[in-house]
C-alpha cells in the first residue's frame, strides 16, 4: 500500500548521497566578481577570480564553467578570467575548479547544491502521484537528471516517470477490478449494479464503457459503483471500468471485463396454462 512512499524514500537517499560524495574533504574555490554589480551592461569589462582556501594561488591550475559546462576550453595557471567587452551571451552562474600541479589533486567545484522536495510529505498511497522537485537559488539554464536506488539508475520518460525540467512527476496506475452483482442472466425491466473496486483514495471519479474499453464512457459516477435500473437488451453486453483525477485527468489502467446478459421475459401463452395446470393434476391423482 505505501509502494510510493518507499520510492520517495529512495530518490532523497540518492540525493543526499551525491551531496555527500560532493562534499569530501577536497579545498573549496571562492568565486569573486569585479566589479561587485551582479548587473553587467553590455561593453563592460567583467573579472572572475578563483580563490582555492587551500595552498597558494601559484600552486593550482584554472578551469570555468558556465551553467555546469566549460567556458573556457584551456586549463590556465592565471586565476583570474576576464570578460571584454561583456555581451548578452555572456550571462549566466559561473563556477571555478582547481587542479593541484603537484599532485593533480581537483578541487571541488562550487556548483549550488539542489534541494530535493516531494509533495505530497506525508504517507503515499497506491495510485497517488508524487511530485518530485529539484530546486536551485541561482538563476535558469539548467539541465536536470534524475536517479534512484543505491545504484543511481537515471530515470528515463514514461508513463510512469514524466520529467518536465526541475520537477519529476511519479504516477502509479492501479489496476481497477470490475464485479456485478448478478452473477447469472438478468431480465429486462430488473437492475444490475457494477462495482469498480482500485483500493484508491478520495477524489477519483470512475467511467463505465460498454462492448470496448477505449470507447466514449456510457457513464460516469463519483463512487466506485453503477447501477442500470429497467434495464432493457440493448444494455447488454461487456462492461470494463477506470477510474481518474486530476486536471488534465490521469486515468487508471481499464478494468477486466464483466458479461451483463440481458433476456426478455417469457409469456406463456393461454393454452399452455390450461396444460400445465391438467399435468400438474395428472400428478396429484386427480381426475378431470
Amino acid at each position: 500500500m505505501n509502494s510510493l512512499l518507499n520510492t520517495k524514500y529512495i530518490f532523497m537517499c540518492c540525493v543526499i548521497f551525491l551531496i555527500r560524495q560532493a562534499q569530501g574533504d577536497r579545498p573549496m574555490p571562492v568565486v569573486t566578481l569585479t566589479p561587485t554589480e551582479t548587473q553587467i551592461f553590455s561593453g563592460q569589462s567583467v573579472s572572475l577570480t578563483c580563490d582555492i582556501l587551500s595552498g597558494k594561488p601559484q600552486d593550482w591550475k584554472y578551469s570555468w564553467f558556465k551553467k555546469g559546462y566549460l567556458a573556457y576550453n584551456q586549463v590556465s595557471s592565471e586565476q583570474e578570467y576576464r570578460i571584454s567587452p561583456a555581451n548578452e551571451s555572456h550571462s549566466g552562474d559561473y563556477t571555478c575548479r582547481g587542479t593541484r600541479k603537484s599532485d593533480s589533486q581537483n578541487s571541488r567545484t562550487n556548483l549550488p547544491i539542489p534541494e530535493l522536495t516531494v509533495d505530497p510529505q506525508g504517507p503515499v498511497f497506491t495510485g497517488e502521484t508524487v511530485t518530485l522537485k529539484c530546486g536551485l537559488a541561482t538563476s535558469g539554464g539548467w539541465r536536470y537528471k534524475w536517479y534512484k536506488g543505491s545504484s543511481q539508475t537515471e530515470v528515463s520518460q514514461s508513463d510512469h516517470y514524466h520529467r518536465a525540467g526541475d520537477t519529476l512527476t511519479i504516477r502509479s496506475k492501479p489496476n481497477p477490478k470490475l464485479s456485478s452483482d448478478r452473477a447469472e442472466q438478468v431480465f429486462t425491466g430488473s437492475s444490475v449494479t457494477l462495482s469498480c473496486e482500485a483500493n484508491l483514495s478520495a477524489g477519483w471519479e470512475f467511467y463505465w464503457y460498454r462492448h470496448t474499453p477505449n470507447s466514449d464512457p456510457v457513464g460516469q459516477t463519483a463512487v466506485n459503483s453503477y447501477t442500470i435500473s429497467s434495464i432493457k437488451v440493448s444494455d447488454g453486453g461487456q462492461y470494463w471500468c477506470s477510474a481518474g483525477r486530476g486536471n488534465p485527468v490521469f486515468y487508471t489502467h481499464y478494468s477486466n471485463a464483466v458479461w451483463v446478459k440481458v433476456t426478455g421475459n417469457v409469456i406463456l401463452p393461454l393454452y399452455g396454462k390450461i396444460r400445465l395446470v391438467w399435468l400438474l393434476n395428472v400428478s396429484l391423482g386427480w381426475s378431470v
